[in-house]
């Protein structure tokens, strides 16, 4: 008895008309304890500290030398920081210093040529 094409398709079912994947997970949520906002009430077991990976971050991993190594390194940082700040600045205040010549020096050459344009408009 070789079953034929028609004879499968006669045999399969039709699309059930309940989403059975949302029956899924419903059964699922109510069978893990979830409220109906969906938050489960049931805790998860939490690691003990003792177990937990510890870093070695603490002081008594690193020797004395090296610590001493870091404390300088970050020492010349924050000079060669403050060098740089103070340079930003000194560059600041000469270009306002700049600036404000610039502006003096405009203002003097415009009375001078307002003096002129007057002298020659007294003469004509």
């Amino acid at each position: 008895m070789s079953t034929t094409k028609t004879d499968i398709k006669s045999t399969t079912t039709t699309k059930p008309t309940i989403d059975v994947v949302k029956l899924c997970t419903t059964e699922r949520n109510k069978l893990k304890g979830r409220n109906v906002s969906g938050r489960s009430w049931k805790v998860r077991p939490q690691k003990r500290a003792s177990t937990l990976i510890k870093t070695k971050k603490n002081n008594l991993t690193s020797t004395w030398e090296e610590r001493q190594q870091q404390r300088l390194a970050r020492k010349e940082a924050a000079e060669l920081q403050s060098v740089l700040r103070e340079e930003r600045r000194q560059a600041k205040i000469t270009k306002k210093e700049r600036r404000l010549e610039n502006e003096k020096r405009r203002q003097e050459n415009e009375f001078k040529l307002a003096q002129k344009q007057a002298q020659t408009l007294n003469f004509a």
